[in-house]
């Protein structure tokens, strides 16, 4: 990333984020909001109560954020979209592909959502180890990121996003009450 021209420090950041694919690390370095997405997902555990309420708002203000990230992958899909069409016009419908074109832009947007779903849990998962280092009571540092890597394993299987990190916000808001 640096030798195509990227700024050491978001290199690193992108790097970081990305675990290792370099055409999401390429997408993240041109991403102006990337720093506060991940201070978001760090910041969860500060936020949370242990109530419903607070566990949705927190989810939903994170969904909406991996939603506006998204744009540049929207305007590329509009591009090959438009792309597409051209060729239609000036060749006719049949064969042009249209119906795996718009698969293709489902399983990249599905994609795109998991990684950064990931990438946050990789990131709020990180806050609670950092923080059990200095704890004198380790159990609900402990609980909260098993509650995390079990969500991060149920991923696979395509789940309502907005269920899951509800449930994985009550759960580790109501381990901070305890």
């Amino acid at each position: 990333l640096v030798a195509e021209g990227v700024a050491p420090e978001r290199a690193a950041e992108a790097a970081a984020v990305a675990s290792g694919d370099l055409a999401r690390a390429r997408l993240l370095a041109t991403d102006d909001r990337l720093a506060l997405r991940r201070r978001a997902w760090h910041d969860v555990p500060d936020r949370l109560d242990g109530t419903g309420a607070t566990a949705v708002e927190v989810a939903d203000e994170l969904l909406a954020m991996i939603t506006d990230a998204m744009a540049p992958l929207a305007e590329a899909q509009a591009a090959e979209a438009a792309e597409l069409e051209e060729r239609v016009k000036a060749r006719g419908e049949r064969g042009s592909g249209r119906s795996q074109l718009e698969q293709k832009h489902k399983r990249e947007a599905r994609r795109y959502r998991a990684d950064e779903v990931r990438a946050g849990l990789t990131e709020l998962s990180r806050r609670y180890r950092d923080e059990l280092a200095v704890s004198a009571r380790p159990a609900a540092g402990i609980e909260a990121v098993e509650a995390i890597a079990e969500l991060a394993r149920e991923m696979v299987r395509n789940p309502n996003e907005r269920l899951q990190l509800v449930a994985l916000f009550l759960r580790i808001g109501r381990l901070a009450t305890r």
